[in-house]
C-alpha cells in the first residue's frame, strides 16, 4: 500500500522463484503466521514506533545474518526496560533475534523500535499490510500462488483507518494509580484490574479499607463530614433502615422514599460545606437535572481529577459539551485508557437529509408524543429548515434517519441514526476507551462477598434516560436534527446526548463517573462494591451497617440529582442485570432463561425451516451468541466455524447453513439444555507449576505426540506417553502429498489434549480448575498460548481440534493455560516425539492408543470441512457479486 493506492509491486512477479523461496522459508518456520509482505532489511535502524497501517497486526522477524546487539524493544506493561515514548517513559522488554525462531508481536498497537549493534544486521519481516480490498482478484491469487498466507476477514476486523497515522501520533499520558488517593498501587481482582464503569481511578476500584487512606487532610474531612450528615439524614428518614431498604429493591416506592422537604434541608446543609464562593450551589442548569456547581466543588474539594470538565473552561457540562466532529476529544488519563484503534463504521452516500426507517414510519405518532415530552424537559426544540439554516447557517445541518422501539405501554423509544448517509459518527473520534463492566467484574461482585465472610445486600438500579442528561454545546446542535413525522416541514432539534450519537455514552460516562465517585469518597472504608453498565448500577453491601449504607448510597445519589427509575429497583439473592444473571445464593453467574430459551428456539425454528436463514437474521442471533459466550466461556470456541461462515455472506440473502454450522448449532443447543445457562462465580483454583510437558513432530507421513507428567516428579518417577499416528488416524494433520509440517500448531494442541486424557485431568468434576500445561517452543506453540486465551480460531483443522478440547475441558470442569517454553526447556518431551525413552521409565509409560482418545466431535465436524468450505467460497462469490441498492435499517427482533 503506498497512499492508498494497492498492487503488487513488480520485484515480486519478475522474480517468483524468489518470493516463492522467501514465502517457503516464513511457512516452515510460522505455518500459522498470516503476511501479505516480506521485507529484508539491512542496517536499518527503526525508530520508536507502531506499524498504523498494518492490516493483520502481528509482525515475525528472523535474524538473517550474526550480529551483536540489534535487538527490537517492544511495549508491556509488565516489562522491566524503559524507553521513552514521546516524553512519557514506557515500560517494556529487549527481545533476542533468532535465525530458527521468529519474534513474533502485535506491531500495530505496540510501540517498538531497534536497539544499537554491532556487524552487519540483516533481518527478514513478515507482516500485512491493510485495506487487501483495493488488490484485485487476480492479484490476490497469484500472491497466494506464490506461498503469500493472506489474512481471513475476521483477522483484519480490527484494521484502523489507513488515513490515520497512528505510527506519528504521540503517546498519551499515563494513568497513575498511585494519584488515586487510595493505599496500594493495585486493585481487587486475581486475574487482572477490576472494572467498575466510574473510570481508572475510582476508589471502588480498591478493596474498603484502602479507600481514601491517601487523601490530604482536608479532603478526608469533608468526605467525613458529609458521611456523618448523610447517614444522619438516613437515620431520621427510615426509623427502620432494614424494612426500607427491603421495600426499595421490591419495588414498592414510585418515587424517592425521602420525603421532598427533608431532600431539599439536606442540599442545603452540602452547600454549606463547600465553603463561599459567590456561586449559587442550588442551581440546576437548564435542560438535565444535576447539581453540577456544587457537584464540581465537592469533587474539587475530594481531589477528584477530572472535576473541572463540570465548569471550567468553554465546553463543560454547565454549557454543553462538544460531539467531537470539529476536533478530537481529548484523553482523559487519570478515568479513561487512550484509544488504540477504533470500529470502522459503514461506508455510506453523504446525504445531509434522510428519510426514516419503516420502524419509525411506523410510531410517527409516538415519536411525535416523545418530542413534545422532550420539549418540555428542555431536551429538544421544534423549528423548520429554514430557521435551522438562518440560525446555524447551511453546512452543519444533518437530518438523520430515525428508527423507534415500541414499548409494551405503546410508548416509543427513537433511535437517532448518526452514521448512514449523515456521517455524523464517521467524523467524531474519541482519544479515550471507555470500560465498562464485563463478566469477569460481575463475577467479582459475587465472588467477594463470599471470600470475605460477608452476607451482601444487593441493590440494582436504573438512571432514567441516562444519554439524554449531558448538555450538547449550540454550536454542535444542527448535527442532530431529525424528523418525526415524514416529509414534515417540522425538524426536531436535539440539544443533549443523543442515542445514536457515538460520543453520547463518553460524556454520560464521564460525567456519572465523577458523580459515582464522589458518593464512594463519601461512604468512606464502608463494605460496599458498585458498578455501572450506562445506566444500569448494581451495588452489594456488607457488614452490620449494610441497610443504613444502602441508603446513604441512594441518597448521596439523590442528593445530587440523580434521576432513578424507582419501578425498577431490585436485589436480593438473585438479580439480573445487563442480560446476565448473578445468582448470590448458588454463587453463580450466567444468562436468564428467557434469554437461553432464545437460543434454543432459534435454532429450533432453523431445523423447522430446514436451516434455510437470512444471512441477516444469522448475524444478529449469532451476536446474542456471542454475548452469552462472554460469561458461558466454555461455548467460545464452537462459535469459530459460526463466524467463518456469517463473514463471507452478504447481508440480506437468504442461504443454507453448511453442514458444519447445523452439528454446530445442535451441539450447542443440547449442551444449553443439559447443563446450565450459569457457571461458577468464584474465582478458579490455579496450578501455577506445569502440571505436565508436551511435544509433536511433524513430518512427511508421520506425526508423533509426546508428553510427561512433570508436576513434582523426576523424570524416572513421571507417568509418559508417545504416540505414533499416520494420515489414516489423523488425516486432518496431513496434506495431499502426506506433509504435516504444517500443522504443527494443531498437532501441538491435540498433544495437549492427549496429555490430559493420559494424565487423568479429563476425569467429569464440578469444580472449576485453571491448569497451567507448558509447551514446545516451535512459532505455533506461541500461538497456542494466545489460542487458549483468546479461545478462538477459524482455521482448519486447529479450530476442530479447539472445539474438540474445550468440549473436554467444560465436562471435566477445568480452563486451561498453555504457557510456551522455549524449545531447550523442553528437551524431554522433544526427545519422547523423537522416539528416544532413555530418560524415562518404562514401568511409567501410559498404554495410549489413538482409538482411546475421545475425539467424536473432532471426527464428525471433519467429514463436514468439504461441504463448509464450498458453501463459504459460494457465499464469498455472492458477496462480491456488486448489485448497488439501497441499504434499509435491519429491525432486531427481541432480545
Amino acid at each position: 500500500m503506498q497512499g492508498g493506492v494497492g498492487g503488487l509491486r513488480h520485484h515480486t512477479m519478475q522474480y517468483p522463484a524468489t518470493a516463492r523461496l522467501l514465502c517457503t522459508f516464513v511457512q516452515k518456520q510460522a505455518p500459522e503466521h498470516c503476511f501479505t509482505t516480506i521485507s529484508l532489511f539491512e542496517n536499518v535502524k527503526t525508530p520508536m514506533h507502531r506499524d498504523g497501517r498494518n492490516g493483520y497486526p502481528y509482525n515475525a522477524v528472523w535474524a538473517i545474518s550474526t550480529f551483536k546487539g540489534g535487538q527490537i524493544w517492544v511495549q508491556d506493561c509488565g516489562g522491566s526496560v524503559a524507553r521513552l515514548v514521546g516524553d512519557s517513559s514506557f515500560h517494556g522488554n529487549l527481545h533476542e533475534l533468532s535465525d530458527t525462531s521468529p519474534l513474533v508481536f502485535n506491531a500495530r498497537e505496540r510501540y517498538h523500535c531497534t536497539e544499537d549493534w554491532e556487524g552487519i544486521r540483516l533481518v527478514l519481516i513478515a507482516f500485512s499490510v491493510c485495506s487487501l480490498n483495493k488488490i484485485s482478484a487476480e492479484e490476490i491469487e497469484a500472491v497466494r500462488e506464490l506461498g503469500f498466507v493472506l489474512p481471513l476477514s475476521d483477522e483484519l476486523a480490527g484494521e484502523v483507518d489507513t488515513s490515520a497515522h497512528v505510527t506519528e501520533t504521540p503517546p498519551m499520558e499515563p494513568f497513575r494509580p498511585e494519584a488515586c488517593g487510595n493505599a496500594g498501587p493495585t486493585w481487587p481482582g486475581d486475574s487482572g484490574p477490576f472494572t467498575d464503569g466510574f473510570g481508572l481511578c475510582s476508589p471502588t476500584r480498591w478493596k474498603p479499607g484502602a479507600r481514601g487512606r491517601r487523601l490530604a487532610v482536608g479532603a478526608q474531612r469533608l468526605a467525613k463530614a458529609l458521611h456523618m450528615l448523610v447517614k444522619s439524614f438516613v437515620l431520621r428518614a427510615a426509623p427502620d433502615p432494614e424494612r426500607m431498604a427491603m421495600e426499595l429493591v421490591l419495588g414498592r416506592f414510585q418515587a424517592s422514599p425521602f420525603p421532598a422537604k427533608e431532600m431539599k434541608d439536606l442540599r442545603r446543609r452540602w452547600f454549606g460545606l463547600l465553603g463561599d464562593l459567590g456561586v449559587d450551589f442550588s442551581s440546576v442548569p437548564s435542560g438535565q437535572p444535576f447539581y453540577l456547581h456544587a457537584i464540581a466543588r465537592t469533587a474539587e474539594l475530594l481531589e477528584d481529577p477530572d472535576w473541572e470538565i463540570i465548569t471550567e473552561g468553554e465546553d463543560n457540562f454547565v454549557r454543553g459539551v462538544p460531539i467531537g466532529v470539529d476536533a478530537p476529544i481529548p484523553h482523559v488519563p487519570q478515568v479513561f485508557e487512550p484509544k488504540v484503534k477504533s470500529r470502522r463504521l459503514d461506508a455510506s452516500e453523504f446525504e445531509w437529509d434522510r428519510d426514516n426507517y419503516s420502524s419509525a414510519l411506523e410510531s410517527e405518532e409516538a415519536l411525535l408524543e416523545k418530542f413534545r415530552e422532550e420539549e418540555s424537559l428542555g431536551r429538544m426544540y421544534p423549528t423548520t429548515l429554514g430557521a435551522l439554516r438562518q440560525e446555524f447557517g447551511e453546512a452543519n445541518i444533518r437530518i438523520a434517519s430515525l428508527g423507534a422501539i415500541r414499548k409494551p405501554d405503546n410508548s416509543a423509544r427513537p433511535l437517532h441514526d448518526g452514521t448512514h448517509g449523515v456521517q455524523v459518527n464517521n467524523n467524531i473520534r474519541l482519544l479515550s476507551q471507555q470500560a465498562v463492566p464485563g463478566p469477569a467484574d460481575i463475577a467479582y461482585m459475587v465472588d467477594e462477598p463470599v471470600k470475605c465472610g460477608e452476607v451482601p445486600f444487593v441493590v440494582s438500579a436504573d438512571v432514567a434516560s441516562a444519554h439524554r442528561l449531558c448538555k450538547v454545546r449550540r454550536a454542535d446542535w444542527p448535527f442532530l436534527a431529525c424528523r418525526a413525522v415524514e416529509g414534515s416541514n417540522t425538524i426536531w432539534v436535539n440539544t443533549v446526548g443523543t442515542f445514536g450519537i457515538s460520543s453520547a455514552s463518553f460524556w454520560w460516562a464521564r460525567l456519572f463517573g465523577i458523580i459515582g465517585r464522589t458518593v464512594a469518597r463519601c461512604l468512606l472504608q464502608s463494605w460496599f462494591y458498585q458498578i455501572v453498565y450506562v445506566d444500569d448500577l448494581l451495588s452489594t453491601f456488607g457488614g452490620r451497617q449494610r441497610y443504613v449504607n444502602s441508603l446513604m448510597w441512594l441518597a448521596l445519589y439523590e442528593m445530587m440529582g440523580t434521576p432513578f427509575s424507582y419501578k425498577k429497583f431490585k436485589g436480593g439473592w438473585r438479580v439480573q442485570v445487563i442480560g446476565y444473571e448473578l445468582d448470590f445464593q448458588s454463587h453463580a453467574l450466567g444468562i436468564t432463561a428467557a434469554r437461553g430459551k432464545y437460543i434454543a428456539d432459534w435454532v429450533e425454528k432453523a431445523k423447522q425451516s430446514h436451516y434455510v436463514v437470512q444471512t441477516r437474521d444469522f448475524s444478529e442471533f449469532l451476536g446474542r451468541l456471542g454475548f452469552v459466550a462472554r460469561v458461558l466461556h466454555w461455548l467460545k470456541p464452537h462459535l469459530a466455524p459460526l463466524y467463518a461462515w456469517s463473514a463471507a455472506t452478504a447481508p440480506g440473502l437468504t442461504a443454507t447453513l453448511p453442514l458444519t454450522v447445523i452439528l454446530v448449532l445442535s451441539y450447542v443447543n443440547m449442551l444449553l439444555s443439559r447443563e446450565s445457562y450459569k457457571i461458577s462465580a468464584a474465582q478458579p483454583t490455579v496450578h501455577r507449576e506445569a502440571a505436565f510437558h508436551t511435544d509433536a513432530k511433524c513430518a512427511d507421513g508421520f506425526v508423533v505426540l509426546g508428553g510427561w507428567e512433570s508436576l513434582g516428579k523426576a523424570p524416572k518417577d513421571a507417568k509418559w506417553f508417545s504416540l505414533k499416528l499416520g494420515p489414516n488416524e489423523v488425516p486432518y494433520l496431513f496434506d495431499e502429498k502426506g506433509g504435516s509440517q504444517w500443522a504443527s500448531a494443531s498437532a501441538e494442541l491435540l498433544g495437549t489434549l492427549a496429555a490430559l486424557f493420559a494424565f487423568g485431568w479429563l476425569q467429569p468434576t464440578f469444580r472449576q480448575r485453571r491448569l497451567p500445561v507448558n509447551v514446545t517452543a516451535a512459532t505455533d506453540n506461541r500461538g497456542n498460548e494466545a489460542l487458549r486465551r483468546k479461545l478462538s480460531t477459524t482455521k482448519w483443522p486447529l479450530m476442530l481440534v479447539n472445539i474438540q478440547l474445550s468440549d473436554l475441558l467444560m465436562a471435566a470442569g477445568l480452563t486451561l493455560s498453555l504457557n510456551w517454553k522455549p524449545r531447550d526447556e523442553n528437551v524431554l518431551a522433544d526427545q519422547l516425539t523423537n522416539e528416544v525413552f532413555t530418560s524415562f521409565s518404562a514401568q511409567h509409560r501410559v498404554s495410549l492408543s489413538f482409538s482411546d482418545l475421545p475425539l467424536g466431535i473432532l471426527s464428525e465436524l471433519w467429514e463436514t470441512k468439504m461441504q463448509f468450505e464450498s458453501s463459504r467460497k459460494a457465499a464469498q462469490m455472492v458477496r462480491t457479486d456488486k448489485h448497488p441498492r439501497k441499504k434499509q435499517k435491519h429491525q432486531k427482533t427481541a432480545w
